[in-house]
């Protein structure tokens, strides 16, 4: 076989995506929004699995959307998605990706029909059989993946979470009890999940929208700051990323923006625009108050 290396180069890849959350850390206006801001002047799509939860935001995201029902199989999953790759959306919202793993007909479903097989019901073989049991599961499981990972729109995730706990032993008046500790929140998925994406993110309700990493890599992390609730800007900038754009050149845009602005109405919003781009300590943030600045000076000498 003829091997042939080229040079690697940044273009036109596509990313995949996931926010991981319990009710109200704000995964799915997360979602939409990052899908605008990846799809630009195009249309982004939907695939729904929480009962059409994704159209209540309707009014403020413009997006096509599939209601799409049990059994939520990996194969399911995969075909709902080769689907909206066939029809040309650059971007798919896939919410939830977590009843793949739990919900009807899913990953795990197809262990517990496994295991039932294997052990013909016998309870005494469940337990030691149950690890053979996710055989088929998890190769369906990468089998998805794997295609996934090939899919030539850029993918986002929601999926939800639950309480991650751990028992520890207290004492008390000289007697010792157990008790249950709330360490966090769990990604419902396969637990490889969130770290097959190009990056993944944990919202929690006391800080809706708020990314905490699970997975960020460094190029990335100007794109997603971590005092402040994710907004299209995300997604705009992690598209061009993608598209082989220099980070670098958003500082350019962001200063121009504040040197024209025609108001101050304007002149704050192109601030805010600039702040939303960098996390805190960013150097780049003493650039945008000198030119926010300086533009601030000038707009008030045309008003004496």
């Amino acid at each position: 076989m003829n091997y042939q290396f080229k040079k690697a180069i940044r273009s036109n890849t596509s990313v995949l995506l996931a926010y991981a959350g319990p009710s109200g850390g704000g995964k799915t206006r997360s979602g939409l929004a990052t899908c605008k801001g990846l799809a630009g002047d195009k249309r982004f799509c939907v695939i729904d699995t929480e009962s059409g939860r994704s159209s209540h935001y309707a009014d403020d995201f413009d997006f096509d959307v599939l209601d799409m029902r049990p059994p939520y199989s990996p194969q399911a999953y995969t075909e709902a998605i080769e689907a909206a790759e066939s029809a040309g959306y650059p971007v798919i919202f896939i919410d939830s990706a977590s009843h793949e793993w739990n919900g009807i007909g899913s990953c795990q479903d197809i262990h517990d029909e496994t295991l039932q097989r294997l052990t013909k019901g016998d309870e005494s073989k469940m337990e030691r059989m149950s690890a053979l049991a996710w055989r088929d599961a998890k190769m369906a499981h990468k089998r998805m993946m794997a295609r996934l990972l090939q899919c030539r729109s850029n993918l986002v995730f929601g999926l939800r979470a639950e309480d991650k706990i751990k028992f520890v032993k207290v004492t008390e008046n000289g007697r010792e009890r157990t008790v249950i500790e709330h360490v966090g929140f769990q990604p419902i998925a396969e637990k490889a999940f969130m770290f097959e994406m190009t990056a993944s993110f944990m919202l929690t309700p006391d800080a809706p929208g708020v990314p905490k990493p699970i997975k960020l890599p460094e190029m990335l992390k100007p794109m997603f700051p971590l005092d402040r609730p994710i907004t299209e800007e995300s997604g705009r900038m992690v598209g061009q990323w993608a598209a082989g754009g220099a980070i670098a050149d958003d500082t350019a845009r962001h200063i121009k923006s504040l040197e024209s602005a025609e108001n101050m109405d304007a002149l704050k919003l192109a601030f805010e625009m600039a702040y939303r781009s960098t996390a805190k300590g960013d150097e780049r943030r003493l650039k945008f108050q000198k030119a926010y600045d300086e533009r601030k000076a000038k707009l008030g000498e045309g008003t004496t």
